[in-house]
């Protein structure tokens, strides 16, 4: 890859994209300081969060439906939050992941 998309990918201003360079395209692993920086910038910023939220609102709604409603025991990961979320129950809003 163009070693000049690849700074640009990392001077982007959206946390979430050089977080995706950095595992994606260079290959960092999850541990490296970079990629941990880059992921809890991701994770603080006020868009993520505010779907992080709404999606726990909506896993509440559906733990409240009883049989033989069809809600999921865990709403899916939105492609939004399957860039940079890990699988698992969704982190309570300001939650740090």
């Amino acid at each position: 890859m163009d070693r000049a998309v690849v700074d640009w990918l990392l001077a982007s201003e959206e946390p979430w994209t050089r977080y995706r360079t950095l595992v994606d395209l260079l290959g960092r692993a999850e541990s490296d300081s970079e990629v941990q920086a880059a992921r809890q910038a991701m994770v603080k910023h006020a868009w993520v969060q505010a779907l992080i939220a709404q999606l726990w609102a909506w896993a509440m709604i559906g733990a409240c439906s009883t049989p033989p409603h069809t809600w999921p025991a865990r709403p899916p990961t939105g492609m939004a939050l399957r860039r940079g979320a890990r699988a698992g129950p969704l982190p309570r809003p300001g939650a740090s992941l």
